[in-house]
């Protein structure tokens, strides 16, 4: 995880594939070129690949069209099925760590660690009263979901040089001040969004919520689909066909953080940042700030990405929505 990074993200969402470059320019990375096609249908389920053979093979006419294919990547996995934990260890050398930690990890997990891919980081160390301790980050998905994105990788092309998880990608990116604060991270997907919590800089909460803004488009209660719809033509903090919709995102959210709160008395999360092609919504941040009573920002990384002359606002305002996991991805290592 201490390599330098390919400078290639790919993330794979439900509905959408996208792929961004970037290079790195002093204390900043600069996007070099970026692009996206549809998901083929059937291909992928709630962040599970289903068909390795036919995503490669449309990935890898992405590849070809940005001119990356043969090019090692960094992707994401997804879904449900990822865990994470923080939790304090004996101190012990590094070559001994992740072995410990993984066999901590067997009253946990609910999956054997057999079929887990794991990481352990080591973020902090401290001394108490009853000895010397190491603070570790814990994070394990199936391990077939990542073999899957490692196939699919080796048909579109392409080496995968890491696999992560979205969260970690996105605040690679994140242009905060916040030190010590806990931030939340809304990101809404397609058909689903996930819900993050840091604080002082660390992953400490990941929640799956069953919302994406996919549901704007069917809109049963509107009448029917309207593929034709721009998200941010709909007002959140207006009463129309989709204001359900809103409040469900309102729902979601309150009970996560009302959840996160309750289980870790006397934090508060300060500040929840959007991210997502749901963020799109107009004034969704004003309508959430305004039930929940506190800061909520659509997330930006100006201090932290540099655009290119021919990138116009609208393509930065576009890529600020969409590509937020892919740049993050590429960065990887950069920053």
């Amino acid at each position: 995880m201490l390599m330098r990074g390919p400078g290639i993200g790919l993330d794979i969402g439900s509905k959408k594939i996208k792929m961004a470059r970037v290079k790195k320019v002093g204390k900043q990375v600069q996007l070099v070129k970026y692009g996206s096609i549809a998901t083929p249908e059937g291909s992928m389920e709630a962040g599970n690949i289903l068909d390795p053979d036919f995503l490669g093979e449309h990935i890898g006419k992405l590849a070809r069209e940005l001119k990356v294919e043969g090019r090692a990547v960094a992707s994401a996995v997804s879904g449900q099925q990822i865990y994470i934990r923080n939790f304090v260890m004996p101190r012990m050398k590094a070559s001994e760590l992740k072995e410990a930690a993984i066999f901590k990890a067997t009253e946990f997990l609910p999956i054997p660690v057999e079929e887990a891919a794991i990481d352990v980081f080591p973020f902090r160390q401290f001394e108490d009263g009853s000895g010397k301790k190491t603070e570790v980050f814990f994070v394990a998905a199936r391990r077939q979901q990542v073999e899957a994105l490692d196939e699919v990788c080796h048909i579109a092309g392409l080496k995968l040089k890491t696999a992560e998880i979205e969260p970690l990608a996105i605040y690679r990116v994140m242009n905060l001040n916040e030190g010590d604060k806990i931030i939340g991270l809304l990101n809404i997907g397609a058909s689903r969004s996930h819900f993050s919590i840091f604080k002082q800089g660390l992953l400490t909460s990941l929640r799956s919520l069953p919302l994406g803004c996919s549901a704007f488009y069917r809109n049963i209660r509107g009448g029917g689909p309207k593929e034709d719809i721009h998200l941010e033509e709909i007002d959140a903090n207006e009463d129309n066909d989709y204001s359900y919709l809103v409040r469900d995102i309102m729902s979601e959210l309150a009970r996560s953080l009302e959840y996160y709160e309750m289980q870790n008395a006397g934090e508060t999360v300060e500040t929840v940042y959007l991210c997502g092609g749901g963020s799109r919504l107009k004034n969704l941040d004003k309508y959430l700030a305004a039930g929940l009573g506190r800061r909520v920002n659509i997330l930006e990384y100006a201090s932290v990405l540099a655009w290119p002359a021919l990138v116009t606002e609208r393509e930065q305002w576009e890529l600020q929505r969409d590509y937020t996991v892919a740049l993050g991805l590429a960065a990887w290592g950069g920053i």
